[in-house]
């Protein structure tokens, strides 16, 4: 520690090299002056105006504002880690929901495409002097109306129980999906109908994964207000939204009978699972600081945590006492 200040009568003066911290003028000569406020000796830069201190320390290495930077990045890849996670856990609940909700409606329209390709090809009826005598196993359609409904995985038709194999990977004609798809669903009793209620078990959680997500996005943005952290869900929600609507409806050429049945329920379903997380998530965000701060109060002394009142300054709040 260097003293640079010495009297010369009634004139105190900086009497050696000295650069300004502001804008490295040279303050050699410089007066010091009694600061009225505070009752300290100072002296000031001419150029910039910059207080200048009447003793040196040891100056700090550039490699502080380096690693200050190499922290804030690493901090930052972090954050945007947490939230490439959160919003891939949002897309796997979505997703899987809608997979859930849709696989009842599979066995629908793979038996309404197999009735409709026996009905295409059945022979051109003979009169009565040509009929022949009918082959063993000929696969008769059912007459009139049709009447699917598949459900735990058994399937009837107009009553009849015809099988309970999976139509998962059946491919289904675009000539089907053209004419047939509206009036099957129709005929079936509608979407809603057929909906496979068990997609509802992810809805827990779910919940209980956005409440946490929350409460962790509440206290890693202590620089926002709540309201503002709300943000960071609503565009997870958002991109999930996007991602699940553009896998679930990527078709192509004769698509399975799954791509249909969960285009068919995407819309429905995504509204029900991500307005439900987004719910749980903002319920998270707006207790999170309250449980750190009941954390700080229950495991530190009173003596310790103030260097936690963030916690309690951001929110308006008076600090704890020590």
């Amino acid at each position: 520690m260097e003293n640079t200040h010495e009297h010369s009568g009634n004139l105190n003066q900086i009497r050696a090299d000295r650069a300004c911290v502001g804008c490295g003028f040279n303050l050699f000569g410089q007066t010091v002056i009694k600061e009225e406020h505070y009752n300290l000796a100072i002296t000031r830069c001419p150029e910039c105006g910059t207080v200048a201190a009447l003793q040196s320390y040891p100056t700090m290495s550039h490699w502080v504002n380096r690693f200050r930077m190499i922290l804030a990045s690493v901090w930052i890849v972090i954050l945007i880690a947490l939230f490439a996670a959160h919003t891939g856990g949002m897309i796997g609940f979505t997703v899987s929901a809608v997979d859930i909700a849709s696989n009842e409606f599979e066995n629908v329209i793979g038996l309404a495409h197999e009735q409709w390709q026996v009905h295409q090809t059945a022979p051109t009826p003979l009169t009565k002097t040509q009929a022949p005598i009918p082959a063993p196993n000929t696969p008769t359609p059912f007459p009139g109306a049709t009447t699917i409904i598949s459900a735990n995985g058994v399937t009837t038709i107009n009553g009849v129980v015809v099988g309970q194999s999976s139509y998962r990977w059946q491919q289904v004609s675009d000539e089907w999906v053209d004419t047939q798809l509206e009036t099957t669903i129709i005929q079936t009793g509608g979407l809603w109908k057929n909906i496979n209620k068990q997609f509802l078990y992810l809805v827990f959680p779910a919940a209980v994964v956005s409440t946490i997500a929350g409460v962790i996005w509440s206290i890693v943005l202590l620089g926002a207000k709540r309201k503002q952290v709300l943000l960071i869900p609503l565009t997870g929600c958002i991109i999930a939204g996007f991602m699940v609507w553009g896998v679930n409806n990527s078709m192509g050429s004769s698509p399975y009978t799954s791509q249909i049945a969960e285009s068919l329920y995407t819309l429905r379903v995504m509204l029900i699972m991500l307005g439900i997380q987004f719910v749980f998530l903002s319920f998270g965000v707006f207790i999170g600081r309250k449980i750190a701060r009941m954390f700080v109060i229950m495991a530190l002394p009173a003596r310790i945590r103030v260097p936690f009142s963030i916690f309690w300054t951001r929110d308006g709040l008076a600090p704890p006492r020590p």
